[in-house]
This record gives C-alpha cells, sequence and structure tokens, in this order.
C-alpha cells in the first residue's frame, strides 16, 4: 500500500517512461531511478509512476504488492490496467500494467530496433491510464515532474487541481512527432487539441504541445537549454518552439550522478586519499582487464568509449556511415593506435544498427591488437571498465547532458569531450585553463580531434606530476545528486 506521506504531505510525481533499477534503456532510467531518493532525503516526499514493461523489467511482479485494478477507455475499448507498487524505504514506484500496450520486445523499440508503429498511442494510452490512476489514489500531489515526451500525454487529460507541471527534456531529439498516419490513433479529444495548438502549420508533436502547456520546461543542461533556443542542437527539429515561450519558463538543471552507485569505494569525494594508491589500484584493474582480453597490447593505456552505440553519440566519426573504413580512417586509427588501446562498448541500435556493427567489428579485426568491439552493456561491466581506464572519450553530436562522463570521472579517467550540452558544461578543458582543467574538451569533432586530444591525454600519463594534479581536481569534482538536487527543490518549493 502507499505509505501515508503521500496523502498528508504535498507530493511531487514523477511521471517516467523508464527507471533504474527496473527497466533501464539509458541515461533517463538512471536520473529517475536517482533524483526522487535524493529529494527525499531532503525530506520531499516523491512517488514514481511508470509503464510495467514485461519481460524487460529487472523485478519479478511477485515482489510487489497490488495496489489497484481499474480499466481505462482508450478509442472505444476498455483496457484492464493493474498498479503495482514497490516499498522502496526512500520513494515507492507504482506500475501501469497492460500487456497490450507494455509488453513488447523492448521498451522503446522492437526486436530489429525499430519504434513501434503504434507509439503515439502507447504513450497516448500511459498519460490516460496515469491521469485515472492519480485521480483513483487521491493523493496531495502538488507537482508533476514529467520525463520526457513519452510522459506529458497526462497534459491531455488534465493533472489535478492547484498542481504544476513541469516538462523535463532529457533528449529532445526524439519528442513524438504526429502525422497525417499515427494521428489515427490518438483519441478524438486528444486530436483536436494538437491541432487547435499548432493550427499556424507549424510541425504538430506531443513534446512541442508540453512545451507549450507546461508551467516549466526544463532541460538538463544549461547549455543545451541555449541550443535548443537558438535552434543549433544537431539532428534535431520543432525547435521554434522554444521561443514561443518566456525566457523565465525554461530553465536549465544539469543532473547530477547516484554515488552510491556510480562512485567506487576507494575515491572517498569528503576526503580525497592518496592519489597515488588510487592511481596504483586503478593499474591493477587495468592489468586484470587486460588479462581478460589478452589481445590487447598490455604496453599501451586503456581509452573507454562507452554509450549507446548511435549516430548521435559520434560512431561515425570512427567508420563511415555504411560501416566501411575509408583511407581516411585507416590512416587516423593507425595514428591513434600507435598511442593507445580503445575499447568501445555498448549497444548499436536503430536503424544504424547493422552498420555501426559492421564498422566497429571491422576496426577490431584491423587493429586486433589495439582495439576491441564489447558489443553488450551492464552497469557492472561499465564499472569495471571505467576503473580500468586511463582516458574516456565522449565524442558526442548532441548531448542534452551526459551521464558516463561523469561515470567515468568519479573513477578517476581523463575525459575526451566534445564541446557540446552537458559535456562542456560538466568539464573544465585543461588546454583552456592549464593546472584548473578537469579534462579535454574538443575545439571541433572530428576524428582528427580525437586522435590529437588522446595524443596530449596520453603524454599527460607520462608526466607524473602534472598526471597526479589532474587527477586530484577529476576526481574531488563533486557531480553527486546531494549537491545537484537543490534546484529541483527549489522548484516545487514554490
Amino acid at each position: 500500500m502507499l505509505k501515508k506521506t503521500y496523502v498528508e504531505n504535498e507530493v511531487v510525481v514523477h511521471i517516467s517512461y523508464e527507471i533504474a533499477p527496473y527497466s533501464k534503456h539509458g541515461g533517463l532510467g538512471d536520473v529517475v531511478g536517482a533524483l526522487p531518493k535524493y529529494m527525499a532525503k531532503q525530506g520531499q516526499p516523491n512517488l514514481v509512476v511508470t509503464p510495467w514493461h514485461g519481460k524487460e523489467m529487472n523485478v519479478d511482479e511477485d515482489n510487489l504488492e497490488l495496489l489497484l485494478e481499474f480499466t481505462v477507455p482508450y478509442n472505444g475499448v476498455f483496457y484492464p490496467v493493474k498498479a503495482l507498487v514497490t516499498s522502496s524505504s526512500h520513494y515507492q514506484t507504482i506500475f501501469i500494467k497492460n500487456d497490450y500496450f507494455f509488453n513488447r520486445d523492448g521498451i522503446y523499440h522492437d526486436e530489429d530496433g525499430l519504434p513501434y508503429s503504434d507509439s503515439i498511442a502507447i504513450v497516448a494510452f500511459f498519460g490516460k491510464a496515469t491521469y485515472t490512476l492519480i485521480g483513483k489514489l487521491k493523493i496531495n500531489c502538488h507537482h508533476f515532474l514529467l520525463h520526457d515526451w513519452n510522459s506529458t500525454a497526462i497534459l491531455f487529460y488534465g493533472t489535478l487541481k492547484n498542481s504544476k507541471a513541469h516538462y523535463v527534456i532529457h533528449n529532445y531529439r526524439f519528442h513524438g512527432i504526429v502525422n497525417n498516419e499515427n494521428i489515427k490513433h490518438l483519441e478524438d479529444t486528444v486530436q483536436t487539441a494538437l491541432k487547435f495548438t499548432f493550427q499556424n502549420g507549424s510541425q504538430i508533436s506531443i513534446g512541442a504541445y508540453a512545451v507549450l502547456h507546461s508551467n516549466t520546461t526544463i532541460a538538463v543542461s544549461e547549455s543545451y537549454r541555449q541550443e535548443l533556443i537558438e535552434n543549433r542542437a544537431l539532428l534535431h527539429g520543432n525547435m521554434e518552439v522554444f521561443t514561443k515561450i518566456p525566457d523565465s519558463s525554461f530553465i536549465g538543471i544539469i543532473n547530477g550522478i547516484d554515488t552510491d552507485i556510480w562512485a567506487p569505494k576507494l575515491l572517498n569525494h569528503n576526503q580525497i586519499q592518496d592519489i597515488n594508491s588510487i592511481v596504483t589500484h586503478k593499474q591493477k584493474n587495468k592489468l586484470k582487464l587486460y588479462q581478460k582480453y589478452n589481445q590487447l597490447d598490455i604496453n599501451k593505456p586503456l581509452c573507454l568509449i562507452l554509450s549507446r552505440l548511435v549516430e548521435e553519440k559520434g560512431v561515425f566519426y570512427f567508420c563511415e556511415k555504411n560501416g566501411t573504413l575509408s583511407e581516411f580512417h585507416l590512416a587516423q586509427l593507425t595514428e591513434l593506435f600507435q598511442h593507445t588501446n580503445v575499447i568501445a562498448c555498448g549497444l548499436a541500435s536503430g536503424e544504424n544498427k547493422l552498420e555501426v556493427e559492421k564498422g566497429f567489428y571491422e576496426i577490431m579485426s584491423r587493429f586486433h591488437c589495439n582495439f576491441l568491439f564489447i558489443n553488450a552493456y551492464s552497469d557492472n561491466l561499465a564499472q569495471d571498465l571505467m576503473l580500468a581506464s586511463d582516458i574516456f572519450i565522449f565524442p558526442a553530436l548532441v548531448e542534452p547532458c551526459g551521464l558516463t562522463q561523469m561515470y567515468a570521472m568519479s573513477y578517476g579517467s581523463i575525459p575526451i569531450v566534445s564541446p557540446v550540452g552537458g559535456l562542456k558544461d560538466s568539464v573544465i578543458s585543461e588546454e583552456r585553463y592549464p593546472g584548473k582543467g578537469t579534462g579535454y574538451v574538443m575545439k571541433d569533432t572530428s576524428l582528427n580531434e580525437i586522435v590529437r586530444l588522446v595524443k596530449v591525454a596520453v603524454n599527460s600519463l607520462n608526466d607524473s606530476r602534472g598526471y597526479f594534479s589532474l587527477i586530484r581536481r577529476i576526481i574531488s569534482t563533486d557531480y553527486s545528486w546531494e549537491r545537484r538536487v537543490r534546484p529541483y527543490l527549489d522548484l516545487v518549493s514554490k
């Protein structure tokens, strides 16, 4: 059952399509798994509502309590819904279960990595089911945090009297475009609301509707906010909507990291231990890794690429979009591997899945002593790789916030990042501010620049005094949610 605190106190309700550790696809899951916990630690009651994604769930239904059973009418059909609830000590999570809409091959994509043809209907049903659930629970909700466009369809059906809705944009590249084909999946009232809002002929999308109808819109870094306002976020569209809302209602709040999970015990941020022992520990972990993957050159440092392997993360700096290697790529990679080994870890997905896998396996075939492609992901694997890596490369075309560079820094890896979004907001350029930097920020995004900065970073490894000073600054940087939660607490206190 729900805690009494949700009835007796003002509650913040987070609505999200994923949440770690139960259903994680990417950084959104990590954020929604951590932010409510750290708000609760500061005394703010939180509740999370999310779909039950069937076989994608990392929790047994038998370990949850049945909270409610009800039906939700959608386009003339009454669908049965179960509300299942956790018993977390910090906050509770309610899962909305309906097999027709949510029990799919993946959270966002089918087994071929393609979005579902009825994804608009899935999102709209989630919004209506959440609205129905909140009404039945009679909780004292005064703020909704709607995490990404998939969670904003509740706005079509209403929130609660005297409550406020805040749309948190984790990645506006995806914002629920509505066209002549998929609009038929929406109920008539939703179609009418969308057509009325966008009657001037601008592109219709659920995310844009949320921008216009939320009390506050939040971008997950200040630089990403500026990129959206100035219409310069690569691979994005429909950014003109951000010029139609007051500056005061569009803010940037950079994410934090959950140090209960993503900070190794040897790196105590409150009392930084002897840097020499930390570096020694990392070298021991690197040696273990090289012994496990014994094709890599044991005498070279280790660079790590760790992300979803999709276009926006910069994967096509390393190969052509058809998965082949040009003479340019071969020359640059040859230069790169003279100085370092590289492990690329992550799952390729989406429309370029096969091309990315082809390209990375081709690199591994040609440079097998210096490049390893791990076509898999788990948090434990990520932690092992970060604890062993000397350098972390994040060459994204666009990155709203980025969490993995913060994770890697907490493990003492030197970050090399693109000059975009939350990457440049979280890394201080050592080249621009010598002796004060916390990594390296690219001057432009290209394979040439990646190779150049890797060589600079590798040289820093050989300068013991400078390297130890840099690592101390990196590890001392506090990206914890303990610190980053304050703007959210201030927002919901208004």
